[in-house]
């Protein structure tokens, strides 16, 4: 602005427009020169500038690609971390179904031995007993005497077959009465009616297996 003050007052001139050749002609060379060289100044810090806006833009520009990849980045780890999350949601979700279910067979295995250790098993109780209830209880009073244990339930092991006399399941309330019974069993043999039933406990498969291996060894 104080160069072009210069110019206008150099030429006596009120606007830009109004200046011609003849007003620069008649100028005062060293005043002119001054304006000149003021002009250049002026050009050459416009340039300084225009070079430091160019650097700031393309800085600028620099930081907004640096932080879209940084967003792009971000958003690719923030995918990567909800696919992870969803995987460990998923495993966590199968391995507590699985330790449900290994739970469910363990109580369901913990209740059936629990059950087991209250029944025991009669052999040599006749297929043609048409009460059996009435015989399981006299078998029972037979061994144990009037006080005998109480009887919760009862039933035939196996299939009916020919020639088969199957085996009967008595439950008791506790394990208590399991071992009274097996106790007193022995008394059976003194017995014209039930000499020939024999009293145990309701082994499970194992145990069955490692009684059958202990009788073979002790025949051999």
């Amino acid at each position: 602005q104080k160069v072009l003050r210069s110019v206008l007052k150099l030429s006596r001139s009120t606007s830009l427009s109004c200046i011609n050749e003849e007003h620069i002609k008649n100028a005062d060379k060293d005043v002119l020169s001054n304006i000149i060289l003021s002009l250049v100044d002026v050009a050459e810090n416009s340039m300084q500038f225009l070079k430091s806006a160019a650097v700031t833009m393309e800085q600028l520009r620099s930081d907004q690609l640096s932080n879209q990849n940084s967003v792009i980045k971000l958003q690719s780890d923030l995918i990567k971390k909800q696919d992870e999350l969803i995987s460990a949601q998923f495993d966590l979700n199968n391995n507590c179904q699985q330790t449900g279910n290994k739970l469910e067979t363990v109580v369901k295995s913990v209740v059936k031995e629990n059950q087991r250790q209250k029944q025991i098993v009669l052999f040599g109780v006749s297929e043609d007993s048409i009460d059996l209830g009435g015989t399981v209880t006299d078998i029972l009073k037979c061994a144990c005497g009037p006080d005998k244990p109480s009887v919760k339930d009862f039933c035939r092991i196996g299939a009916q077959k020919p020639g088969k006399t199957r085996p009967v399941k008595v439950c008791f309330n506790s394990q208590e009465d399991v071992q009274t019974t097996i106790r007193n069993a022995k008394s059976l043999q003194h017995s014209e009616k039930y000499g020939k039933v024999f009293i145990a406990p309701n082994r499970s498969q194992e145990e069955r297996a490692e009684r059958r291996e202990l009788v073979r060894l002790l025949r051999e």
